[in-house]
């Protein structure tokens, strides 16, 4: 039996590095939910967060702030983005998300939550990714901008406030439709929807506000000239405006569900962001259940407080303001490696046990480690579930990987500790051809 054929899963499937939590990709998105293993740990936390979630369509809460923390690559960002897509629920492919996602679970709890929560509070959920450029386009900018852009963008508004603003001005009088069509007119035939996003935005627009109301705009530049400028944003302002879109662009759900990727690496070197995020969460805690956030980081929400300094007593609010805690930890990473790579077939966990079962005394004589708690003795099972991997190196390699990315000046293979992890090992049993029974003693992990 060669080694390549011990292993129940196609070792030629494509692995991604990176989750990005706003691809929207429909293909994507929905392989990323079908190989989304969740082990034990992660199932429990899907549980607090939608029980949560589940709890406060009857009874509402000021529990509505999520914060997913965990070292660098334990799959936060795939934690949040699913999360997002199995509150929304879209149609992906042949299932729904939430389909799709309870397909592997062994019970059905999670489902029954889902039901009830896609019956009841209908949601919206918007992806932010606050290590983007598309998102974060001023160095230091308040973290409420990126969101409403998103916001706006997702309900087919400009992602510009200040065309937005005239957009739901014009929605808010019934004019829109007028404006959209003579802004053909004023601009040889181009379309409001394609143009919005360009450099000449509000000068086209500015001509057809001209069209629109000329007693008001009497030329073509006024409105253009006229400096109208969308009022600053405050939490509370950022709030009421989310639903008041919500009601008029997706009546159909009941909130919206921020999903904000590398929130903590944000906001942990600026006091004003941490504020600023602090008073997106009470903003969001007065909203009836009808907004959430959920907020990814490396650090746990008490370090990213700790790591900035002054204003002690005004930063401990912000703990407060996220009540619904998630923690990945380090065993998520060895069972999902040995699930999505090193899972065997019957006949392959067999043959490896054999193997184990003669060389016994001999493989742990010359693989373990003097001196060092990794290098404990290992049981059958455990080899038969690492292998060719040794049970220690899945801990040294998160050791490795997770110390190269601290260093910086990574290279484009080491994405999150966990995917890569996952690429490393399956590369490893690539690149294993030979005969399981016939390779050298030491060859064997």
């Amino acid at each position: 039996m060669k080694i390549n054929d011990i292993f129940k899963n196609d070792l030629s499937l494509r692995i991604k590095e990176v989750i990005k939590v706003d691809d929207p990709d429909e293909i994507t998105v929905a392989e990323e939910i079908e190989d989304y293993w969740v082990t034990d740990h992660i199932e429990q936390e899907f549980i607090k967060v939608l029980d949560v979630y589940q709890e406060s369509i009857l009874r509402p809460t000021e529990e509505v702030n999520v914060w997913v923390s965990g070292f660098f690559g334990s799959g936060k960002s795939s934690f949040a983005k699913v999360l997002g897509y199995i509150l929304a629920n879209p149609t992906l492919g042949e299932s729904s998300a939430a389909e799709l996602f309870t397909a592997q679970l062994t019970n059905d709890r999670i489902k029954a939550l889902l039901n009830t929560i896609h019956e009841g509070a209908p949601t919206l959920s918007v992806f932010v990714d606050l290590s983007a450029g598309t998102h974060v386009l001023r160095e230091g900018e308040s973290v409420i901008l990126p969101l409403y852009r998103q916001l706006l963008s997702q309900l087919g508004y400009s992602r510009e406030p200040r065309l937005a603003e005239l957009e739901f001005t014009l929605e808010g009088d019934g004019q829109l439709d007028e404006f959209e069509q003579l802004f053909v007119e004023a601009n040889d035939g181009k379309v409001w929807s394609e143009r919005r996003h360009r450099a000449l935005a509000a000068n086209e627009a500015s001509a057809a506000m001209h069209l629109l109301n000329p007693s008001v705009f009497n030329q073509p530049d006024s409105w253009a000239r006229g400096g109208q400028q969308f009022p600053e944003l405050t939490a509370n302002s950022f709030a009421k405006r989310a639903l008041e879109l919500l009601e008029r662009r997706r009546p159909d759900c009941k909130r919206i569900m921020f999903i904000v990727d590398e929130v903590g690496q944000y906001v942990a070197t600026d006091v004003h962001r941490m504020l600023d995020l602090q008073g997106v969460a009470q903003a969001f805690q007065k909203g009836d259940g009808r907004l959430w956030l959920t907020a990814t980081s490396q650090e746990a929400l008490e370090d990213v407080v700790s790591s900035l300094g002054g204003c002690r007593v005004e930063l401990a609010r912000v703990q407060d303001r996220f009540p619904i805690r998630v923690d990945l930890i380090t065993s998520d990473i060895e069972e999902v490696v040995t699930h999505r790579v090193l899972a065997k077939t019957t006949e392959g966990a067999r043959a490896t046990r054999e193997l184990y079962d003669r060389h016994q005394n001999q493989l742990i004589s010359n693989t373990t480690l003097e001196a060092s708690p990794l290098g404990r003795e290992y049981t059958g099972d455990e080899f038969v579930g690492f292998y060719p991997l040794l049970p220690y190196q899945i801990e040294l390699f998160i050791r490795a990987v997770s110390a190269h990315r601290a260093r910086g000046g990574a290279g484009p293979m080491f994405g999150g500790t966990n995917r890569t992890l996952i690429r490393l090992a399956q590369q490893l049993i690539i690149n294993q051809q030979t005969d399981l029974g016939s390779r050298p003693l030491g060859d064997l992990a």
